[in-house]
Formats: structure tokens, sequence, C-alpha cells
């Protein structure tokens, strides 16, 4: 087995968006046998800061200017290990991690995953892709808006798309009769869709969850997911569309990209409704075959096909399980790591193998 090690952020980073990052960190550890190693302030007055002001830090970081971060426990003593997984938000998350003393000396090969890459990152963050192109040996990420042959350069072997990893096991199982929240309408959300699930909620005396505001840091966010588990296995629609449906702009090269609302919505068992990608059919059939139901963006009210999901549980319920039966059987982290053994050339890890059979035997009793 390859002696591996993984590099959190968890410890500098409590925004409720990392929260799925860390349980896939935690997942890979236990089926990689890996050892965990964290992002934390420097003992210094800029590492102090680092937490207060992380937007200029990481500007600071990239500039090669200062050292704002430390890992622990220390890689310095030892020999490094086989393989270090780094898995991230964006470029300023992986340049707040390149700010971390000894980060490219912990292994002999690096995998990086990150969920989103844009071009302004390019211009935002040279020194960041130039450093990525010197330590890192195999790059995939969720959505990028960079041709892969701009990120293929000196040290970097592979660079190729793998979805988000999610801890599907971490959503328990809930029949329709155990959901006492109609819909639900988490994160970036379309007003029009909004409005009209509103109006139907008021309608119908239904229960519709929805964010009231911005949530940008949270007090623990181990605490945030999990009530972010509850809310959604206690649910039965969720609202999902494609990736930057409001930013045309910043969503070229992701027409295809299923965020990870969609794979945490299956996970969880609900319906989704939604404006989809089109490129959906060819790019994941096990999921457009799961009878996910467009509700497109921009809508005046609830289309017949949503508004009958909305009305009867029963085929909430029957779209719900489906959705969940297709994430247990391809969707779960250990999938997306078997994925990237395979981009990356990697030996097949025994405990992936025996979690993605544990998948499958959830998935059949299901």
């Amino acid at each position: 087995m390859m002696r591996t090690v993984i590099v959190s952020l968890r410890s500098v980073r409590p925004v409720p968006h990392c929260g799925g990052i860390v349980e896939a960190e935690d997942v890979l550890a236990a089926c990689l046998g890996a050892s965990l190693h964290t992002v934390e302030p420097a003992p210094t007055a800029l590492g102090r800061a680092a937490l207060a002001s992380g937007p200029a830090q990481r500007l600071v970081t990239a500039a090669g200017l200062a050292r704002p971060f430390r890992i622990v426990p220390d890689p310095g003593g030892g020999p490094p290990a086989d393989l270090a997984v780094l898995l991230v938000s964006d470029i300023h998350d992986l340049t707040m991690m390149m700010g971390a003393e000894g980060w490219n000396r912990l292994a002999d090969q690096v995998v990086v995953h990150v969920m989103e890459m844009g071009r302004r990152e390019l211009r935002l963050y040279p020194d960041t892709f130039a450093r990525l192109a010197r330590n890192v040996d195999h790059l995939f990420y969720c959505f990028s808006a960079i041709p892969p042959e701009r990120l293929r350069r000196h040290r970097v072997a592979t660079v190729a798309s793998v979805s988000g990893m999610v801890d599907v096991l971490r959503f328990p199982e809930r029949g329709h009769r155990d959901r006492a929240i109609d819909a639900v309408n988490f994160g970036r959300r379309d007003a029009g869709q909004h409005r009209a699930l509103l109006s139907w909620a008021d309608r119908t005396d239904r229960f519709y969850d929805y964010d009231t505001g911005p949530l940008r840091q949270v007090s623990s966010v181990a605490e945030h997911r999990r009530h972010f588990v509850q809310r959604l296995t206690r649910s039965r629609v969720l609202v999902a569309n494609l990736a930057r449906f409001d930013e045309p702009d910043r969503r070229q090269g992701g027409e295809s990209v299923l965020g990870l609302r969609y794979w945490e919505a299956m996970a969880a068992g609900c319906a989704v409704v939604g404006e989809h990608p089109p490129g959906l059919a060819a790019a994941h059939p096990d999921v457009a075959a799961a009878g996910l139901v467009t509700f497109p963006v921009g809508s005046d009210g609830l289309p017949p096909d949503v508004e009958r999901v909305l009305e009867d549980a029963t085929e909430s319920g029957r779209l719900g399980a489906q959705a969940r039966r297709v994430a247990l059987l391809g969707h779960d982290v250990a999938h997306r790591w078997r994925q990237i053994e395979e981009l990356a050339g990697l030996p097949p890890a025994p405990g992936i193998s025996e979690r993605i059979a544990r998948l499958r035997a959830a998935a059949v009793s299901a």
C-alpha cells in the first residue's frame, strides 16, 4: 500500500462550503490508511492575523512575501511519503496551502483536486499556477474554464475533470414519510424559481426551506454540516441548477458540470428539480436517467411536472430513492478516487475497493 498523507485546510477555513471537503478527506484518510496533516497559522504576528484577514494573507502568500501558515505535524522529519493528496475549493485555497512551509516536500507524488478554476485566477495568481506546475504531478478539477493544455506544464502529467466528492454514506436513508420539509433551496438561487416556490408554499401551506441571507462563516463547520445533512435528509425536493447559472461569462467550459449540490441531493434521497446542464445526458447518463425534473431559471410559475412532484409525496419519494441508488452506485468519494487512480496510474487501494463494495450492498438493499 502506498504511504499517503492528506493536507487539510480545515483549521483555517471554517466556511460552510468546505464542510463537504472535510468529510471527503476523512473518508480518504480511512480508506487509504493516510495520515492527516493540517494547515495552521504560523506562530508569528502574520500567522495570528491570517484568520482575520484571509484574502489579504492569500495575496501575500501568492506573492511569495511571507509564510503565514505551517503544517502540523511538521513534515520536516523522516522520509517523504509516496503520495500527498490536497483537496481544495478553489485557487484561493490552494494559494493558502502553498503558503505553508514544506507542503511540497511531504511526498514523492502530489495529487490536487480543486472544485473550481476560472480564467481570472490565471491573472490574479500567476505565482500559484507556477508553483503548481513545479510541484504537482496530477491535477483534477470539477469545473475549469482554463484549457487543459494551459495547465499541463513542467511536472504536471495529468490534467482531467473529476466531479465533486461527497460522502454518500454520511446521509442516512429515510423514507418519504419521514420527510417533513417539502422543498429546499440552499445557496445560490434564482429569483424566479424562489418566487414561484414562495407562492406555492403560501397557497398550499406547505414547508419551503431556504436561506434568508448569505452564510459566509460558521462557528463550527462540523455542526453546520450535521445540521445541513439533517435538513436535506428530511426534505422531499431540492432545487439545483447548472453551475454558475447566473454568471454565463464564467461558465465557459462547464456546460455539462454538475455542482456539489446535485451529488448531495442525490445522496440525501431528494427529488431534484432545476435547470440542468445541456450536456447532462452525455456526461452523466446515469444521472440523466434518474428522473431529474426541469424547472427553468427565471420561471414565472411552477411547471406542471415540478408541481406534480411537490404535491405527490409518493412520486417525490420514488424519484429520491432512484437518485440515492445512483449516488450509491457511482458517485461517492470512493468512486471519485478510483477514477483518479485510473487516470493518474496509481495502484488501486484495497480500502477503496472495500468501500465501493459496501456502497453497492447498500444500493441493493435500499
